[in-house]
């Protein structure tokens, strides 16, 4: 059987993944300031986990000629057909290695791969400033001619008359075989889900991602993701430089000991669920006796109402403020100050684990964006059929009691959060605790208080690890859930989620354990609490220890912002005046 046809194919494609290696090396060396704390082996990995973005955006966008180059006729053989898969080789390629080109020079502007947003905001800038942007950008423009001329040149030519009579029987599996790989290739693998710009920024330092993304396939994954409309609340730049001036506050911490610092994420805890701060008995009964021995925070909000936009506000103080989750934004790819990174900067060993399938919400990603180098998901878990949940991971208490055993094998201080799973849709625990827990009166009340034992059964076994009495823990949930209670069906209630700080060892206090706060305050907090200073300011997040500043919480949904303050909830709509305090 000949294959020469399918030769040619991927040699032809084979020289435009050359063309894309070629293109990073010129990136990396042009910016190469930008990157010199990488390490050679991080360069490495950079360059390696590169050409999967490359093949991606190679055999998506020439999917056509692929089709055109393989169709089992023999006019393709002609010279004349040839010639017009070159023109149309040309035709697709050439714009976009002419952007991977651009962004050589422009990544010294944004300090990030271009986006969609980037192309269609300058669309009238480049259209009137062609010009002068060629003549003050020449090089870029000559090497654009230059990589196109040589691809003209190189462009792999029929040598010899190509056999297409291939028996159906043969040619058909043939063909479908090759397209299936060409999808998997487009979607980068069997992972759950397909790849993401911000997939590339999961090494040390972050900013390499840079080097791992190409320019095309940035464009094309952020080509139909809705930007946010750039609007204007503030009359003059004085104005938004008093409202967010930095306050010296005092710090909450009382030693040099690093502490470790443990953050829970409960999957739909809401406030409602808890029997604190209500006049029932709730189906926490732990996290309350928790609270009781450390610090309740009482009106403390959920910034977003959904998983995949609890661990940016949580993790980096990035509270949801868009129609779109920032995970999946045209924003993905922008320099994350996570509390991972800032801690791993002290010496801090940092993880995060979640149950759920690995790729699940982008939570892996994003929590290596953040700083937390090592993810633990449903990969990981060592026993994976047994505590298999049927639906969405592991149940919450083999999970729990993974995460408190791993815990002890990493070297102190440590950062570690961990996500549970159970209290989910469609709300199942294990067999042998059905009929145990109370089951209320909505379908999730069951599951928290499984969830909720199985939190209490983890800090049975921490409190036996060597590193238990030297951690902060923070206690918290994603979001709310279903509600059944009128005082919680409101705007308010359904962001009203817990927040507890314990530490086995030390009694903590708070000024004001009724002042307003947030998930976006968990990140200072904790930076507080240890004696951390943050070298990049973040202004969505305040200390809970904090005396001077007043707390407060931002919430957005269904197009309407919302700023808890104190004394009054001020609701207002995307491109409204903001109101000044």
């Amino acid at each position: 059987m000949n294959l020469t046809q399918y030769k040619l194919l991927l040699k032809r494609l084979g020289l435009l993944t050359l063309i894309y290696t070629l293109c990073r090396v010129c990136f990396f060396i042009y910016n190469y300031s930008y990157f010199r704390e990488a390490s050679a082996t991080s360069v490495l990995e950079a360059f390696v986990s590169g050409i999967r973005f490359d093949l991606s955006v190679i055999f998506m966008v020439n999917l056509p000629f692929t089709l055109l180059s393989l169709i089992p006729v023999t006019f393709i053989t002609k010279s004349g057909y040839q010639k017009f898969l070159k023109i149309l080789f040309l035709v697709v390629n050439t714009p976009l290695l002419f952007v991977n080109l651009v962004d050589i020079e422009f990544f010294r502007f944004t300090g990030k791969r271009s986006t969609y947003e980037h192309l269609a905001g300058l669309q009238k800038d480049i259209l009137d400033q062609g010009t002068q942007l060629a003549l003050n950008y020449w090089p870029v423009l000559l090497s654009g001619v230059i990589l196109i001329a040589m691809i003209a040149w190189l462009y792999p030519k029929s040598k010899s008359v190509m056999n297409v009579r291939l028996k159906l029987y043969i040619a058909a599996p043939l063909l479908i075989g090759f397209l299936a790989s060409n999808i998997l290739l487009i979607r980068g693998g069997l992972q759950l889900k397909p790849l993401r710009p911000n997939h590339a920024f999961t090494l040390n330092p972050n900013i390499l991602g840079n080097v791992v993304l190409n320019t095309p396939f940035s464009l094309i994954a952020t080509s139909n993701i809705q930007p946010i409309q750039r609007v204007h609340f503030f009359s003059n730049q004085s104005e938004l430089v008093r409202l967010i001036k930095k306050t010296k506050i005092k710090k909450a911490g009382s030693t040099k000991e690093k502490e470790n610092v443990v953050i829970l994420i409960c999957e739909s805890f809401g406030s409602e669920y808890s029997g604190l701060g209500n006049n029932y008995k709730g189906f926490t009964p732990f996290l309350d006796s928790l609270a009781n021995q450390g610090v309740w925070m009482k009106n403390a909000y959920a910034n977003g109402r959904t998983s995949i936009e609890a661990l940016p506000s949580i993790l980096a103080s990035i509270p949801s403020l868009m129609s779109e989750p920032y995970i999946t934004s045209a924003y993905q790819t922008n320099e994350v100050v996570g509390l991972g990174n800032i801690l791993q900067k002290e010496g801090y060993h940092t993880s995060f684990f979640h149950g759920g399938k690995n790729g699940t919400m982008g939570f892996d990603v994003f929590a290596h964006n953040a700083g937390f180098a090592e993810y633990y998901g449903k990969n990981e878990y060592p026993d994976q059929d047994k505590d298999f949940d049927g639906n969405w991971g592991i149940f919450d208490e083999p999970f729990l009691q993974f995460f408190a055993h791993k815990l002890s094998t990493f070297k102190q201080p440590f950062a570690s959060g961990l996500f549970t799973l159970s209290s989910h849709p469609p709300y199942t625990i294990p067999e042998q605790y059905k009929g145990k827990f109370p089951k209320g009166d909505l379908p999730i009340h069951e599951c928290v208080a499984y969830s909720d034992n199985s939190i209490r059964k983890f800090f049975e076994t921490a409190k036996k690890q060597p590193w238990y009495s030297n951690t902060l823990f923070i206690i918290t949930a994603d979001h709310t859930q279903m509600s059944s209670k009128p005082e919680y069906s409101n705007e308010l209630g359904v962001f009203d989620v817990p927040m507890v700080l314990f530490h086995p060892s030390k009694k903590i206090t708070v000024p004001n354990d009724e002042r307003i706060c947030q998930h976006a305050d968990i990140l200072p907090t904790v930076l507080d609490f240890l004696n951390i200073d943050n070298p990049k300011s973040n202004y969505f997040g305040t200390s809970i220890f904090s005396e001077k500043e007043e707390g407060y919480a931002l919430t957005f949904s269904n197009g309407s912002y919302n700023l808890i303050k104190k004394r009054l909830v001020c609701l207002f709509k995307s491109g409204e005046q903001m109101p000044v305090f």
